[in-house]
C-alpha cells in the first residue's frame, strides 16, 4: 500500500483542527500523532514527519512552543534547532567598554542559548488563538 506526502495546505489545516481539540500538547511525537490522526481521517494515504509538524505549527504561529533544553558542550550554532531560522547573537558590554558574545537567541521562537549549544529535549505546544491556557503543562 503506497502513501503521499500531506500538502502543505493540508497539514496546516490538520495542525489547526489536531490544536482546536487539544490545545495544550507535552511534547512533539503526541502533536506529530494527533496531527496525523486527523489527516487520516481526510486522507488515509497522506503522511507528515513530526519535524515538518512542527515546523509548519510554528512559522505559521498556530502554536506557541515552549522548549526545554539541555547543554551539550559544543559551541552555539548559527541555525535555531527548532524551527530553522538564522540565531542572533546576544551580546554585554565589558568592564573596558568592548563588547562580548554571550549566547544567542532565536527572532522566530522562544529558543535561546548560551554560549554553548543546546539542544532541545522536549517541547509544549499551546494552540495560538487560545489566550491563556486553561491547564498548565508541565513547563
Amino acid at each position: 500500500m503506497g502513501y503521499t506526502v500531506a500538502g502543505d495546505e493540508q497539514l496546516l489545516a490538520a495542525i489547526e483542527e489536531a490544536l482546536r481539540r487539544q490545545p495544550i500538547v507535552d511534547s512533539q511525537a503526541e502533536l506529530g500523532a494527533n496531527v496525523r490522526r486527523v489527516l487520516h481521517e481526510a486522507e488515509p494515504e497522506a503522511r507528515a514527519s513530526d519535524r515538518r509538524i512542527r515546523r509548519l505549527a510554528v512559522e505559521h504561529g498556530l502554536a506557541e512552543v515552549r522548549v526545554r533544553t539541555g547543554t551539550t558542550g559544543e559551541p552555539a550554532r548559527e541555525a535555531c534547532p527548532v524551527c530553522g531560522s538564522r540565531l542572533d547573537q546576544v551580546e554585554n558590554m565589558t568592564l573596558e567598554g568592548g563588547r562580548t558574545v554571550v549566547g544567542t537567541e532565536c527572532p522566530d521562537c522562544p529558543y535561546a542559548t548560551g554560549s554553548r549549544h543546546e539542544v532541545p529535549l522536549r517541547y509544549e505546544f499551546v494552540r495560538a488563538d487560545d489566550g491563556e491556557p486553561e491547564q498548565k503543562g508541565p513547563f
